[in-house]
């Protein structure tokens, strides 16, 4: 192994922090590109459409498009299952 110099660790933590930064960046560059393609027009009726879209547009490049649609699946599946639960209670 080499021995480095102190300069040169120091450079090389700085570039590495850069970097960083740039893909964080990056990162949200995407995710706001992704919720203003998924988001329906402002004004539009429906409270909710406009949280479950950001919801989407942040979840689809952290998790990846496969696995958020496990997960919407599920969570479709277990309202459904409580909505049931619920009105066959109400009755």
């Amino acid at each position: 192994m080499s021995a480095a110099s102190p300069v040169a660790v120091a450079e090389r933590k700085a570039l590495l922090a850069t970097r960083a930064e740039l893909d964080r960046v990056r990162f949200t560059a995407a995710a706001r590109d992704v919720q203003a393609f998924v988001a329906p027009p402002r004004g539009e009726r429906g409270a909710g459409r406009g949280t479950a879209s950001l919801l989407v547009g942040v979840a689809a490049p952290v998790l990846g498009l496969p696995r958020l649609a496990r997960w919407l699946r599920t969570a479709t599946m277990a309202l459904t299952v409580y909505r049931m639960v619920r009105r066959w209670r109400r009755d």
